[in-house]
């Protein structure tokens, strides 16, 4: 028994094992009579010898009272082991549920493909301690360049071509992927060095994918903080239902900016319409 609760503790730890699976009002209620049995079973006997001498109750009455004193032990440790499990494993569940509700309220009525991704950007950043966080949106030319990072004063000249390998695996797999389970497939070796270097020195962790209609829209590349890394189911999973709830309103937003965009330059010679000026003096 004591072997099981390691473990459970090491798989919890690892991420690999949620809690929540195994919490409920009868488990609660089985915790709560094992251990309250427990300790009565020392003490239980000494009470009725107490209550029998002291305040000279038969033996029939004083079993009644040590039962009525075990139901009341067991009631509290109950509540005691509800509310901590509640706070420890539930809670946390919650927030984040929480947090992604609320995510996909404020973005809905959004129609800016900045305020979009920096939402995106301020929900994961709250939930989880990160190092690097990129967003690469799908240009005209099929091409992925970086729209969005934390630091608004790194570079962005990184971009994946169009027939990059990360896109292929997308297009089969339409899940986040831990780069190094990426690593251990075929397409990854067929990567150029420089690209492999570059993921390595910016310690990037995973890929989150923005898919909206079957069709890839973005991905995400995170990193976490040194000796915090990101990289757990829950954590992709979390990521995962964000870059989800995210992807449909990229691109709504991005079909929005481009018939404006279009609607502001003239069909014939492609400059700038009376529109766009008179929108400006408004």
């Amino acid at each position: 028994a004591v072997n099981a609760l390691f473990l459970f503790y090491a798989l919890y730890k690892k991420k690999l094992f949620r809690m929540t699976i195994l919490l409920s009002k009868t488990t609660y209620g089985i915790i709560a009579m094992t251990i309250g049995i427990i300790l009565f079973s020392n003490v239980a006997i000494r009470i009725q010898r107490y209550l029998m001498r002291e305040w000279r109750m038969d033996y029939t009455l004083s079993m009644i009272a040590v039962a009525f004193f075990l139901v009341v032990t067991i009631s509290i440790l109950y509540l005691l082991i509800n509310r901590s499990f509640f706070w420890l494993f539930i809670r946390p569940e919650q927030k984040k549920r929480e947090r992604l509700t609320k995510f996909s309220e404020d973005i809905t009525h959004m129609l800016s493909v900045t305020e979009i991704l920096q939402k995106l950007s301020d929900i994961v950043q709250e939930t989880f301690e990160l190092n690097r966080f990129y967003v690469l949106i799908r240009a005209s030319d099929g091409t992925f360049r970086i729209e969005h990072t934390i630091n608004p004063l790194e570079e962005k000249n990184f971009h994946l071509r169009a027939d990059h390998p990360l896109l292929t695996h997308f297009k089969q797999h339409n899940r986040a992927v831990l780069l190094q389970d990426f690593s251990r497939k075929t397409l990854y070796r067929s990567m150029w060095e420089k690209e492999k270097a570059l993921l390595h020195n910016l310690r990037i962790e995973s890929f989150i994918p923005l898919v909206s209609d079957n069709t890839l829209t973005g991905i995400l590349m995170v990193s976490g903080n040194p000796g915090k890394p990101v990289t757990s189911q829950p954590a992709l999973a979390f990521m995962q239902s964000a870059a989800d709830i995210c992807a449909s309103a990229v691109s709504n937003a991005y079909n929005y900016e481009r018939a404006l965009e279009e609607s502001q330059k003239d069909d014939l010679t492609g400059l700038l319409n009376f529109k766009f000026f008179f929108e400006i003096l408004e």
